[in-house]
């Protein structure tokens, strides 16, 4: 029965997230068109281009716009699993990824909750379905960034530790983190240091080197060969990336409301505290099991590098960059319900209290989908009516929001609000995607005037449901006078 639960949870959850996926729901955020338009523009023959990386300036001196700002393997990924060349078959590749991480995180946990035993408890198996939930809040609304694939591999690796020892461990662990350093560079670091801190338990100092010696060079070896098969090869791809690497702002101190996005934001809701009472798990449990680290040193390093690297890559920039430490949350689900199954009734009731905490954030969209549906400008209905618009062919398109979904007519299309400064550039159309300030009408644009209105009132209307339906894919177009 509890099999049956468990694997209800991960059908029911997939299957919500190909739903949302085909509907374009919540609207993707951002960064997924700096993804998601590279693969579209590849499946259609146009090649591994796109002209929405911002760091394009920096990352392709060539102007082509070829995507070498980031490893291109995700992206690669989605292009060959997508149905249809469009933004609809993307989101459905993406959830495809995500569905397969239930699966594999779904097989891990049953195997962290039974601890030892033929199957966890009714409790822990509570647990588990709720963390699967959890999981699913990372995935939205941030569904096309590389971690949807970086994640399987992250799954892979932490169930190669729990099943294989020896030589063939370190071979599939060193292809895995190479695989994951090929879709999402910073996560294949933070992957490394927790197979450290593993193997400083496991192994002294002396048979951890090599071991770990071994996973890394492989790693690098996959990873040169992974890029080396790309479009754009080894060489140029790794040039742009550390060509833009100095663009993005890295050094950017956390500021006064750092924590904020760590409780708040959608894709992160108190994922805080779940990765805070994580460490506390892990000290826990070693203390109860009266385990030191065989490696000491090897383990203060290790954990020394990925405070270091959460800090860097999590931290800085108003911790607007969380996703990178995101990747880790099931070791964070996993060590939590370790803990979970292990402790009294007051640790217990506080590991059930914070992961469902961090499900309230996919709760939320569940909840708000029908009103979505019902009531929402959805991506069928913009792109039916964006279709229907005769705008001037010799005029390009500024997009303010993001509306790159729109169509698949990228050439054209320009993010960037910098070239209305160009007086050299010719005015283009104005495509302004509907925002919380505007209350469902359209602002006058100084220096446009409106021709099309498909901005929609009920979404100003929506009361509670702007937590989570925040937008759709209401726009209005602009001509310049």
């Amino acid at each position: 029965m509890k099999r049956v639960l468990v694997a209800a949870a991960v059908v029911s959850l997939a299957a919500t997230l190909l739903v949302f996926a085909r509907e374009g729901y919540p609207v993707p955020g951002g960064d997924a068109a700096g993804f998601l338009v590279s693969s579209i523009n590849y499946r259609l023959g146009r090649g591994l281009v796109n002209p929405f990386y911002a760091q394009n300036e920096w990352s392709d001196p060539t102007g082509g716009q070829r995507h070498i700002y980031y490893p291109p393997l995700f992206s690669l990924a989605v292009s060959a699993l997508m149905p249809r060349p469009t933004p609809v078959g993307a989101f459905l590749a993406v959830a495809l990824m995500q569905g397969v991480a239930l699966l594999l995180a779904a097989f891990l946990l049953w195997r962290v909750g039974a601890a030892g035993a033929r199957e966890p408890s009714w409790p822990a198996t509570l647990l588990l379905v709720i963390s699967l939930a959890g999981l699913c809040t990372s995935t939205l609304p941030t569904h096309g960034r590389a971690e949807a694939l970086a994640q399987v591999f992250l799954l892979l690796g932490a169930l190669a530790l729990a099943l294989l020892r020896g030589g063939v461990l370190a071979a599939v662990l060193g292809v895995l983190v190479g695989l994951t350093a090929a879709a999402q560079p910073i996560g294949a670091v933070e992957m490394g240091l927790v197979i450290a801190l593993v193997f400083s338990f496991r192994r002294t100092a002396r048979e951890a080197a090599p071991a770990l010696l071994a996973v890394a060079l492989l790693a690098l070896a996959v990873f040169a060969l992974t890029l080396a098969l790309t479009p754009f090869g080894l060489r140029e791809t790794m040039s742009g990336i550390v060509r833009a690497y100095p663009h993005t702002p890295w050094s950017a101190p956390p500021g006064r409301d750092w924590w904020r996005p760590w409780i708040l934001v959608r894709r992160a809701t108190f994922y805080g505290p779940l990765l805070l009472l994580a460490l506390a798990a892990g000290v826990a449990l070693a203390r109860r099991a009266g385990r030191r680290p065989a490696a000491p040193a090897l383990f203060a390093l290790a954990a020394a590098l990925l405070a270091l690297a959460l800090y860097h890559g999590s931290l800085t920039h108003k911790s607007l960059r969380n996703y990178n430490a995101i990747l880790l949350a099931p070791v964070a689900y996993a060590l939590v319900l370790a803990w979970f199954v292990r402790a009294g009734r007051a640790a217990r009731a506080l590991c059930l209290l914070v992961v469902a905490a961090t499900a309230t954030g996919f709760a939320g969209y569940v909840v708000c989908f029908p009103w979505f549906r019902a009531h929402a400008r959805g991506l069928a209905q913009a792109r039916a009516e964006w279709a229907t618009l005769e705008l001037p062919p010799e005029r390009r398109l500024l997009l303010l929001g993001n509306l790159w979904a729109l169509s698949e007519d990228y050439a054209r299309m320009d993010r960037d609000p910098r070239t209305l400064e160009d007086p050299g550039r010719p005015r283009p159309l104005l495509v302004l995607g509907q925002r919380r300030e505007d209350g469902g009408r359209p602002p006058a644009v100084p220096g446009f005037v409106l021709v099309h209105d498909a901005f929609n009132p009920a979404l100003a209307g929506a009361g509670w449901r702007r937590r989570f339906v925040d937008e759709d894919y209401s726009f209005a177009v602009y001509r310049p006078e």
